[in-house]
């Protein structure tokens, strides 16, 4: 018997690590810790309430970010172009967020947007990964599966790892895990 399975609709995931300096990226979390003294936390509709600046502070309000958001300009659009789209994607908001033990981030989508990533800043050992759920509806699932496999994941997950940048369409739902850190993981989140 001869077969081939052919693997259309896929949900993709880019993954970039160690995208800044350690001198650059110790820089933008200093400041981010010394702002979240000041600024108050934003995005009052979740259920969780880790520290985040959604409406409050926008990273591209200050200069000490712009290597940050050019950075991720530039992986955003080396993405987008494996679509083989001509568009050029600008950074539409972006803000910072400090997670503790035990605090998460229920899942969600990022409305009104194309492309969304996650830059990790500070992950101490134990921090909450990034969760990404499976965007298709299954009417009927497949019962009795052994073991999961490409063909029948229903989520996937990320290890939250200093300097790492994840992108993904802004449609696919996500979480972030409760972690166990000793101290604050700070990450940042961009919409395109």
């Amino acid at each position: 018997m001869s077969f081939k399975i052919d693997l259309w609709f896929p949900t993709p995931i880019y993954v970039a690590d160690d995208i800044l300096s350690d001198l650059e990226n110790e820089k933008i979390s200093n400041h981010f810790t010394q702002i979240s003294k000041t600024i108050e936390s934003g995005g009052n509709n979740w259920i969780a309430k880790p520290y985040n600046t959604i409406g409050t502070y926008d990273l591209r309000e200050s200069e000490v970010y712009n290597t940050l958001v050019e950075t991720v300009t530039k992986h955003i659009n080396t993405f987008a172009s494996e679509y083989n789209t001509t568009d050029y994607f600008k950074c539409k908001n972006s803000w910072g967020n400090i997670s503790h033990a035990g605090e998460y981030q229920e899942y969600h989508i990022h409305a009104h947007s194309t492309f969304s990533a996650v830059y990790y800043c500070a992950c101490p050992e134990n921090s909450g990964d990034i969760v990404f759920e499976n965007p298709f509806v299954d009417m009927m699932e497949i019962q009795n599966i052994s073991s999961d496999n490409q063909l029948s994941y229903q989520n996937c997950t990320y290890k939250a790892k200093e300097k790492r940048l994840i992108i993904f369409r802004s449609h696919l739902k996500h979480m972030a895990k409760p972690g166990n850190n000793q101290s604050p993981r700070i990450s940042f989140a961009f919409n395109y």
